[in-house]
């Protein structure tokens, strides 16, 4: 009896000492759309927003844009403190600076100064938004 409780514990000491790790399961590899999934559902509810007030300020005269284009300013802040996964952020990104170059552009129009070109460069950055926003919801 005492030969086989001492080989029990030689036993224990020996297997809890190993060096061979154990195996631990492989860890699930997330796609960008699955890894973003929080970012793409806040991200669509701003630009729905964004559009609206877009919209509202393509139809608004010069004189009455300035609550309208605040409104704006504070979704453009609300998509910057937006936080994307890696693989989003250029997403977010031509996001933010299509609203910067929107806003600038109806800035301009307030003060009578030559707009469209900020409008312009506002566009060739929303088509690079919904380039990488195909791109993540494709992965």
């Amino acid at each position: 009896m005492k030969i086989i409780s001492t080989f029990c514990l030689l036993l224990l000491i020996v297997t809890g000492c190993s060096s061979i790790p154990a195996l631990a399961p492989p860890t699930p590899t997330l796609t960008c759309r699955e890894a973003a999934v929080i970012f793409l559902e806040a991200i669509d509810d701003l630009a729905t927003e964004w559009d609206d007030a877009n919209s509202l300020a393509g139809n608004t005269p010069r004189i009455a844009l300035g609550p309208v284009v605040s409104n704006m300013q504070e979704l453009r802040r609300r998509a910057d403190r937006l936080s994307p996964p890696d693989c989003a952020y250029f997403a977010k990104d031509y996001l933010v600076q299509y609203m910067d170059y929107t806003i600038e552009g109806y800035l301009n129009f307030m003060a009578d100064e030559p707009a469209n070109y900020k409008f312009d460069e506002a566009d060739r950055l929303f088509e690079k938004y919904v380039e990488e926003m195909k791109s993540i919801n494709s992965k």
